[in-house]
């Protein structure tokens, strides 16, 4: 089968960028954290910004199986794509273990206990917060291409993530499933030791697995889905996803958790309506991809700072929205600085960066 001509999808650019401010808002409250905008806050925080990082998974797949052809893999491409990502990984962590070494040092169980700790969540969750999707990108990656090559069809691979990313959902919002299977020593064991070791289903196995494989899925698309009929789909899986909320709600009394069932069509569909999207060609698409990711890596850094400028001004400033609309742009300002500077001869290494 011939490879793909390369195509431009300025849609999936713009699309990046509100993904992650949409990620900034999961992390900054964006309307403060006034218990009058309790509601506000969740449902942008916990209904619509829900699509942000399973996009980026699924872009991710998407792009890397379009370069990197199902049907035509090649390792050195594959090398190439896990350095990059794990050189962004282990950078950012770098940027980031300040913030973590008071934590390592005052563990109530000693230094020592708090360095095996951040060298877990290093391993299995994430040198931070949010760098958990550049690990879990790789993990899925390798998993994906190491099925491919034992010629495993991608339905079946697909298939195969879909077990995983169900089994993972009862370490989510479906965590009340288990509480009657406690009561079995062994089963409650089993539980505690994954939780001791792994911490959370939220990572390359459970969740990458499933949207990576979902961009697979898109990239040797094979049906013409009308972009009218992409976007009526969206529309009835975004309604089946705030049912979904409000019912796992009602079970588990919780209502922040990282995926859910109805995700799965929401993002397909969503991916497959901003993809048939046409804009006009314009080096802007390309800044706001670059910038996207820059705000995603620096957000917690810019949070913090500000955090602790605005509360030197007014103590309760910080508890404001005015934190998430400076981080904001300031993020985005960053972003702009960085790609600009990074343009000049001398400076061109911060490329690598982002």
């Amino acid at each position: 089968m011939p490879l793909p001509k390369k195509e431009y999808y300025y849609s999936i650019d713009a699309a990046k960028f509100i993904c992650a401010l949409l990620v900034v808002a999961v992390h900054c409250m964006p309307f403060g954290y006034s218990e009058a905008f309790l509601i506000p806050n969740q449902i942008v925080r916990n209904y619509i910004a829900r699509i942000a990082v399973p996009f980026f998974f699924v872009s991710s797949g998407y792009f890397y199986f379009k370069s990197n052809y199902c049907y035509d893999y090649k390792k050195d491409k594959e090398r190439k794509f896990l350095s990059r990502f794990l050189f962004l990984y282990i950078f950012w962590c770098l940027v980031y273990f300040p913030m973590h070494i008071p934590g390592i040092l005052n563990d109530p169980k000693g230094a020592a206990v708090g360095a095996l700790k951040y060298l877990r969540d290093f391993v299995f969750i994430g040198g931070h917060i949010h760098l958990w999707y550049l690990s879990a990108t790789v993990f899925a990656i390798l998993v994906i291409s190491a099925l491919l090559e034992k010629n495993l069809s991608i339905e079946r691979i697909f298939r195969y993530s879909l077990v995983l990313y169900f089994i993972g959902l009862l370490g989510q919002g479906y965590s009340f499933l288990l509480e009657p299977l406690k009561r079995y020593s062994i089963i409650k064991g089993f539980i505690d030791l994954y939780e001791n070791v792994f911490v959370t289903t939220r990572n390359g196995l459970f969740e990458a697995f499933t949207f990576v494989s979902m961009g697979l899925i898109l990239a040797d698309h094979r049906d013409h889905l009308p972009k009218r009929t992409s976007l009526i789909c969206l529309i009835l899986s975004m309604a089946g996803f705030a049912g979904e909320l409000l019912l796992v709600k009602h079970f588990s009394g919780r209502i922040e958790n990282d995926y859910y069932i109805s995700l799965l069509p929401a993002i397909f569909f969503f991916y497959r309506y901003i993809s048939k999207i046409k804009l006009e060609p314009s080096d802007k698409y390309k800044t706001l991809r670059k910038s996207s990711t820059l705000i995603y890596f620096t957000h917690p850094w810019v949070k913090n700072v500000l955090g602790s400028v605005l509360k030197r001004v007014n103590s309760t400033l910080p508890n404001t929205c005015l934190l998430f609309i400076l981080t904001v742009i300031c993020c985005i300002l960053l972003s702009m600085a960085v790609i600009k500077l990074s343009e000049i001869k001398g400076f061109k290494w911060l490329k690598k960066i982002y």
